[in-house]
């Protein structure tokens, strides 16, 4: 049994983007590029991909910190442009696992919040905390527990800050919640002329600041609606992807509670009597923590969930780190060079994830402490992240769509998920402004250049498939990862992205926020 499980524990394990002077290189992820002199630092994020030299990167600890920053770098904006002719431009990051540049800009200025970090106010009769933009999901957890408070939306971990939460406007886990917007009810913005304004739902920028990927400033503060810190326990029922629409309506959605579900999709091959593939994309295990089991509403203490694959992460097996490192990797090589020749370590993963589900009562605080985010990279692999959402009466014909592109094109899969999430029209770059969607959520590896000089273009063919496929459905793809799209499938996934960038120009003429997002697609969709 330990054996099965330390196969399946290579999605269980957690890393951070770094920036580093140009002289060092960055052994793990590829040697470090050469900078000019006037741009001395050299970042990357968590693609490992996105290798990039900047002029400076500070970590302020506070407003007069924060404000200096900004004050030294509009004046080196003005002197690099008057002087060179070169642009110069602030980008913004926090925990720092974007995917797609979206905290980098070449040759620029990073501010990192990471250090802002305070909570500022809790609000209990009304539940709405206040606090500062580099404030992690699990320290907010940790306060307002022993209130019997908990956060309504989030990421499946709790690693990341909030401002980079709302910048991506954060797709969370629950049954019944709609995206991170829709528990926002004020942000506190440092602009691009370097004043402090508070937004609200009723101000226009509020909408374009959330999902905005720090283009309009610097978020400082915001407060947050939080919900009640609710008991769990689990069920699990293993059915068929083409039951997943009816079971979701008629089991989850007609339960009406604040219900949090795991749903996997299973990725090994199995063949029934008559030779015809029975799993791959086609088993799925829905795991819900249900309030409804919970006999009674005794407090549950927010701890580390004690289980075998918590254990596991730290310690696999009692093997030394070095040697559970080869064993995943070996597994991954094994995926990337010919998904269907890995079945057997993929029959292990599925029997892993479908019997995963916590036995034990947990408060919602506790089930959402999950701080031990999943990482893939090596010196021969990027991990890579894609997700899809999908209207619901699409989604079988979209898990179709997905299983032809994926065999058609070898795609390396290791990892595939279902959440659901409700509609919301807050945020300006919504991901479901009009209609309730199912998200589908991929894990890839990829191969790095020095093994496959055409890894970078073969996993751009299936999200650019996969996006068409999406689209031809009525759903998008999440922005927060690769951009594996161009202009024509970004504007048709969000209508409003024309405005968006309008938006931009207006309130930043001189685009002093700026990254590698805007740069790509502002130019091409005026």
């Amino acid at each position: 049994m330990k054996f099965i499980y330390l196969i399946t524990l290579f999605i269980l394990v957690g890393c951070s983007q770094s920036s580093t002077k140009r002289d060092v290189s960055m052994a793990l992820f590829g040697p470090a590029k050469t900078c000019s002199e006037d741009a001395i630092f050299f970042v990357n994020d968590f693609s490992t991909v996105n290798e990039t030299c900047m002029y400076k990167i500070v970590e302020p600890e506070n407003i007069e910190q924060l404000q200096a920053n900004f004050k030294e770098a509009i004046e080196l904006k003005k002197q690099f442009e008057q002087e060179s002719g070169r642009t110069f431009k602030i980008s913004i990051s926090g925990s720092k696992h974007s995917m797609a540049g979206q905290t980098i800009t070449e040759g620029g200025y990073q501010i990192s919040m990471a250090k802002f970090n305070e909570i500022l106010d809790l609000d209990k009769s009304n539940k709405i905390i206040s606090v500062q933009s580099g404030v992690i999901w699990k320290d907010i957890q940790e306060y307002i527990d022993e209130h019997g408070l908990s956060v309504d939306v989030m990421q499946d971990y709790n690693i990341f800050t909030v401002g980079g939460s709302i910048s991506v406007n954060a797709i969370g886990w629950n049954t019944d919640s709609a995206s991170l917007a829709s528990t926002i009810q004020e942000i506190t913005l440092l602009n691009p002329s370097g004043e402090i304004v508070k937004l609200n739902k009723k101000d226009p920028l509020f909408g374009a600041v959330i999902g905005g990927y720090g283009l309009f400033g610097v978020i400082l503060e915001a407060k947050i609606k939080l919900i009640d810190n609710i008991n769990y326990k689990s069920s699990t029922d293993l059915i068929n992807y083409t039951e997943f629409p009816k079971y979701f309506k008629e089991k989850v959605a007609a339960n009406g509670n604040k219900e949090i579900m795991n749903a996997f999709l299973a990725l090994n091959y199995d063949k029934n009597e008559k030779d015809e593939e029975i799993s791959f994309l086609k088993k799925m295990a829905v795991i819900r923590y249900r309030p409804d089991l919970v006999p009674e509403a005794e407090k549950k203490p927010f701890k580390e969930l004690d289980n075998t694959l918590d254990k596991m992460i730290n310690d696999p097996t009692g093997f030394k780190f070095s040697a559970y490192r080869t064993i995943q990797q070996l597994a991954l090589t094994k995926i990337s060079n010919n998904p269907k020749k890995a079945n057997a370590a993929r029959s292990l993963v599925w029997n892993a994830l479908k019997n995963s589900a916590i036995k034990e009562v947990v408060s919602r605080n506790t089930m959402m402490n999950k701080s031990k985010f999943l990482d893939l990279r090596s010196d021969d692999h990027n991990m890579i992240i894609k997700i899809y959402l999908v209207p619901k009466t699409k989604f079988v014909a979209f898990i179709d769509d997905l299983r032809k592109v994926a065999t058609d094109q070898g795609a390396p899969l290791v990892y595939a998920s279902v959440l659901n999430l409700n509609k919301n029209d807050t945020s300006m770059m919504s991901v479901a402004p009009t209609e309730d969607m199912f998200v589908v959520n991929l894990v890839l590896i990829q191969k790095k250049a020095h093994l496959d000089a055409q890894a970078e273009e073969k996993m751009r063919n299936f999200g650019s498939s996969m996006i068409d496929k999406a689209l031809s459905h009525g759903g998008r793809v999440y922005m927060a990862h690769r951009h594996h799209f161009n202009a024509e499938q970004l504007v048709r996934g969000y209508p409003n992205t024309k405005k968006f960038f309008e938006l931009k120009r207006q309130y930043d003429p001189d685009e002093v926020f700026s990254n590698q997002f805007f740069e790509t697609y502002s130019q091409e969709i005026k």
